[in-house]
């Protein structure tokens, strides 16, 4: 009768403990990944928005232009 024994309940909750402990440092590493592209997003858009503005300036002017009534 060669049973393989079966793993404590400690065993087995050292085994889940990993796992979750694995599984936090995937979400920290998701959400660093995150914050990261959200900074890089926010300086993006920080020289952007000058561009922006212009273009949408030259919009205005341009409708204006075209039918006063419009703007």
């Amino acid at each position: 009768m060669d049973q393989e024994p079966r793993p404590s309940k400690w065993s087995r909750c050292a085994e889940l403990l990993d796992s979750l402990i694995l599984c936090c440092d995937k979400v920290a590493g998701t959400l660093r990944a995150a914050r990261k592209a959200a900074q890089e997003a926010t300086k993006a858009w920080g020289h952007a928005q000058p561009l922006v503005a212009a273009v949408m300036a030259l919009f205005k002017k341009l409708f204006r232009s075209a039918d006063p009534g419009l703007a």
